[in-house]
C-alpha cells in the first residue's frame, strides 16, 4: 500500500512477536511481524526489528510498511484461538515438564473493499484487540 517508514519502537503496538527464543528455529520467523498505531496496520521488517529490539536501546528504529488505514477496516475477527507453551527457560526439559501457557490466536481483518488481512499468532488476541480499539478510539 505504501512506502516503508521508520518508527521508534515505542510508537507501535506489536501484535505477533515471537514468544520464545526457540521459535527462532521454526517457520514462525518467516511470518510477517504486524504492528499498529493511530494511523493503521503496518507490516514491519522482522529481521531489523528483532536486531534492534535485542540491543534494547530506547531509540530503536523499526522499518514498517502500511498495509491498511483504520478507515478501511470493516471488522476484526479473532479466530483459531489456542493455548501454546511459551516457557523460555534455559533447559528445554524444564520447559516441557513445567510448561507456561499463553493464549494465541489469529486476527482476520476484513476491509470495506472485501479484502482480508490475516495476522497470525497474535498473543492474547481478545485483550489485545480491546486494547487497540480503546487506545486508538476505533469503532468497527
Amino acid at each position: 500500500m505504501g512506502m516503508e517508514r521508520e518508527f521508534r519502537y515505542n510508537e507501535l503496538v506489536f501484535l505477533n512477536q515471537l514468544q520464545t527464543r526457540y521459535q527462532l528455529f521454526t517457520s514462525r520467523v518467516m511470518q510477517g511481524l504486524y504492528a499498529v498505531n493511530q494511523e493503521g496496520i503496518f507490516l514491519a521488517k522482522r529481521g531489523k526489528t528483532a536486531k534492534q529490539r535485542f540491543l534494547g536501546k530506547g531509540g530503536d528504529i523499526v522499518v514498517a510498511e502500511k498495509v491498511a488505514d483504520w478507515g478501511e477496516v470493516k471488522s476484526v475477527i479473532v479466530m483459531n484461538v489456542r493455548q501454546e507453551n511459551v516457557a523460555n527457560r534455559p533447559s528445554l526439559t524444564l520447559n516441557i515438564l513445567s510448561p507456561v501457557y499463553k493464549e494465541i490466536g489469529d486476527w482476520r481483518v476484513i476491509l470495506k473493499d472485501g479484502r482480508e488481512i490475516v495476522i497470525p499468532n497474535v498473543d492474547d488476541p481478545y485483550n489485545k484487540l480491546n486494547y487497540v480499539k480503546t487506545r486508538f478510539n476505533l469503532m468497527f
